[in-house]
């Protein structure tokens, strides 16, 4: 039974871990010549230090609070629009104080490194978004 569901696209929903953003990032924010054009390529190799200490804290102080679930035309359908990213990650919330950075043992951690590591995110997140959509049309368009 499709259970009243519609449509012959492709959804898929699910928690993701820190592991899986790991390689999400690392294929979303690519540094490889030719898979992504020249601008795209320096910041993400600007990102790449960032990226690393940033999953860190994130397994070792924070928690990794996202998913892609399923939106209100989810219910009755199953196409690339039925889908969302739902994330409450908040680096600019972790460390109450400069010292509690200190404990990391990141060199140079600071309050304008952490405000970077949440623009690195929200900019996953909407990668991740694009990603989504454009991967669940591929797969309906295989078959």
């Amino acid at each position: 039974s499709l259970g009243y569901c519609q449509g012959d696209g492709v959804a898929f929903y699910g928690d993701l871990s820190v592991d899986d953003v790991k390689a999400l990032m690392n294929r979303l924010f690519s540094t490889e010549p030719g898979q992504v054009d020249a601008v795209s390529r320096v910041k993400n190799l600007m990102a790449q230090k960032d990226i690393e200490n940033m999953l860190s804290v994130l397994r070792e102080y924070g928690s990794c609070d996202l998913s892609i679930t399923r939106n209100s035309h989810g219910h009755h359908y199953s196409h690339w629009n039925c889908m969302n990213i739902d994330d409450n990650v908040d680096f600019t919330g972790i460390f109450p104080d400069d010292d509690s950075m200190i404990g990391t043992g990141i060199e140079g951690i600071n309050q304008d490194m952490v405000e970077r590591w949440q623009d690195l995110w929200e900019r996953f997140v909407l990668e991740l978004a694009d990603d989504v959509k454009s991967l669940s049309k591929k797969l309906e368009a295989d078959g």
